[in-house]
């Protein structure tokens, strides 16, 4: 079952049509209960494919070999991004916890910004090194506020870069480089706020938060944890791939319209399950 939701992660990371919410709803129809940390750490794969694909302007933005003020510009942007996100994180655990009946809504508020950007958006003359300060930071903003599953992180920064100016190839990928510090330190977070031995040194109490994970952890769920990362990571690269050489913002409206689909569908079916 883990092994199909990692499958879903995947290939839905990498298209416009939100990741999390798939993999809260089929979750459900599968019968299995989806929480927060789990919904993160599927995101890992994605993570791992994600940085092999662009692993060259990784580098490049770190060494500062593709512009001295880039690692500035994209450090500022993830840091707005944590801000606004985690004034968002309680919405969205909210959506997952409540089976994702407020997904379907969120879906077809994606698909009509997405089907908005195809057809608004200026055919783009920019690169990503050519962005201002304060435009990274409205990709920051922008990212953060796609925490709520059925908000399509890609879409929504794609369409932010590509609205700033940005050429296709290059509104992707300033859309994906920016995911990669907010999944890890995502991640991050959960793990060092929510594990169980925290609690014995008086942080929970002291935060009002409660703990959702432990660190009993068997060998064999590392193992087949381990599989679903790699399921995760190779359909994600496979993704890319077609996302990369195949599509372009000619076919953004037909992913808002899967999701505007999606959201109509799933209203009443979620009712019925």
């Amino acid at each position: 079952m883990d092994l199909i939701l990692a499958f879903v992660q995947g290939i839905t990371e990498i298209f416009p049509v939100s990741s999390s919410a798939h993999l809260v709803i089929v979750s459900r129809i599968m019968g299995r209960t989806m929480n927060f940390n789990l919904l993160l750490f599927f995101h890992l794969g994605t993570f791992m494919a994600i940085l092999a694909y662009y692993r060259r302007d990784a580098l490049g933005i770190l060494s500062g070999r593709l512009g001295a003020r880039l690692p500035l510009f994209f450090l500022l942007s993830f840091v707005i991004t944590g801000l606004v996100g985690l004034q968002f994180r309680k919405l969205a655990e909210n959506s997952i916890t409540s089976q994702g009946n407020l997904i379907p809504y969120m879906w077809m508020i994606n698909g009509v910004a997405i089907i908005g950007i195809g057809i608004l958006s200026p055919q783009g003359t920019r690169r990503f090194d050519q962005l201002h300060i304060w435009e990274y930071l409205l990709l920051g903003l922008f990212q953060g506020m796609t925490a709520v599953p059925g908000i399509s992180r890609l879409g929504i920064t794609l369409g932010v870069g590509l609205m700033l100016g940005l050429i296709w190839m290059d509104a992707l990928k300033v859309s994906f480089l920016l995911s990669l510090p907010t999944i890890l330190f995502a991640n991050l977070y959960e793990l060092i706020l929510q594990t169980s031995w925290l609690s014995s040194i008086g942080i929970y109490s002291a935060a009002g938060i409660e703990p959702t994970i432990s660190l009993s952890i068997l060998p064999g769920d590392v193992a087949f944890g381990g599989l679903s990362v790699m399921v995760a990571f190779a359909s994600g690269l496979l993704a890319l791939r077609i996302l990369s050489s195949h599509l372009s913002r000619k076919l953004l409206a037909y992913f808002g319209l899967y999701c505007l689909a999606a959201g109509l569908f799933f209203i009443p079916y979620l009712q019925l399950l």
